[in-house]
């Protein structure tokens, strides 16, 4: 009787393993320009990581880091966008010096988010280590 019992769990842990990033302390860090690019490049052929842009609109036209997302964080849908997003995927949050985005993790933070980096110094610090930006 124990050993169908434990074959029963044993299974049923192997049918449901638990979701990603169970049990992992949250991370909610600030990170440099440089640590931002080896996060991407990282995550680069998985597509395990997205950037989001919190700027405007306008501003996100003018330019961004390649493959960023706009969900600016002053729009009456901001957090109403965050929402509709996976909460154990793998976030990096900036805008243009760092002073719109860093609220933002505490936002994704009460949303239940897990992993969520912040590019501090924005786009400002992207642009003066001479990284690329898409257009």
């Amino acid at each position: 009787m124990k050993l169908i019992s434990l074959t029963g769990l044993l299974l049923a842990f192997l049918l449901h393993p638990a979701p990603a990033g169970a049990g992992e302390e949250a991370v909610f860090e600030d990170i440099n320009d440089e640590r931002a690019a080896a996060l991407i490049a990282e995550y680069r052929e998985t597509g395990g990581l997205t950037i989001i842009d919190a700027r405007t609109p306008r501003e996100f036209a003018g330019g961004r880091i390649h493959g960023a997302v706009n969900i600016p964080s002053q729009a009456p849908e901001f957090r109403a966008r965050l929402e509709t997003l996976d909460r154990e995927a793998i976030y990096l949050v900036y805008c243009a010096v760092g002073a719109r985005s860093r609220p933002v993790l505490g936002t994704m933070r009460e949303l239940g988010f897990r992993r969520v980096f912040h590019l501090a110094g924005g786009l400002r610090s992207w642009q003066a280590a001479r990284r690329p930006l898409e257009r």
